[in-house]
């Protein structure tokens, strides 16, 4: 975030136990806006963990909603959260990287109740703690974003796209401005990785041409072995991509190598 002139008080929700993939309040059913802030809620923070020993080889991936019926503009605002990685054992220390503070900006109102929501994209056997922290601006800040992710889905295990994964946009937006990725293995059966690309294609887009951002891959680990399969949310925080009308768009995941058992991957775009 830039360098700031005025008050941004965080405040942490959690952490709280995922249960699967049904939506869950983290750090209660809610937070209400506190006085004096008549502002806006400049952005969130998503961490996330294992909360014990993996027992299967498995990545915890999870979406966080922020939702409000007070906020007419905060359509749920969804977030992939930095995925928990594999490993068998009690030996084995989680992989984690630095979570981003992801820009909000919407409007909001001493009392406004903020809804946060976690849920697992694929059930796992170890559940993640979620921790959210929201960052309380004084002064009103723009531009608002506007955030959706897709649905998770299988990739190949042929070198190959996967099927597509679709994001709609509803009509009064200009400009994708981030894009979020991740890739994680769902089994460890031979020591292959997952390496690939994100493609997106839309009629929308106003200059036309596909996007292709590189993803953060996975390191294969055979199943058992003394050691984890790491993945990372790949971040392309600085896009500018023209959109026109009500916007469809349609990613692929394009996987390298070949592999054994396929992966999972899903995408976040944030617009104004």
């Amino acid at each position: 975030m830039p360098a700031l002139e005025f008050e941004l008080h965080p405040k942490v929700l959690g952490p709280t136990i995922t249960t699967g993939t049904s939506e869950i309040d983290v750090g209660g059913t809610g937070v209400t806006l506190p006085a004096p802030f008549d502002g806006c809620i400049a952005g969130v923070k998503v961490q996330a963990q294992r909360c014990g020993v993996a027992t299967a080889a498995e990545s915890d991936t999870a979406v966080i909603r922020l939702k409000s019926s007070m906020m007419s503009q905060l359509a749920p605002f969804e977030i992939l959260a930095q995925p928990a990685n594999s490993g068998i054992g009690a030996d084995i220390a989680p992989y984690k990287e630095k979570a981003p503070i992801i820009p909000v900006n919407c409007p909001c109102q001493k009392g406004d109740l903020l809804q946060i929501t976690a849920a697992e994209l694929t059930a796992c056997t170890v559940h993640l703690y979620v921790t959210v922290t929201v960052y309380y601006a004084e002064v009103a800040l723009a531009p608002q974003y506007h955030s959706q992710i897709g649905t998770q889905t299988a990739t190949t295990t042929a070198a190959g796209e996967s099927a597509a994964n679709s994001i709609i946009i509803g009509a009064g937006h200009s400009w994708i401005k981030r894009i979020y990725a991740l890739v994680v293995d769902t089994t460890q059966a031979t020591g292959k990785g997952i390496a690939g690309k994100l493609r997106i294609q839309s009629s929308q887009f106003v200059k036309g041409g596909d996007v292709e951002i590189a993803m953060e891959g996975v390191l294969g680990i055979l199943a058992g072995a003394a050691g984890q399969g790491c993945t990372r949310l790949t971040e392309e925080p600085e896009v500018n991509i023209g959109i026109s009308g009500q916007t469809y768009l349609y990613g692929y995941f394009n996987l390298a190598l070949a592999i054994t058992t396929a992966g999972k991957w899903n995408y976040q775009v944030m617009y104004v």
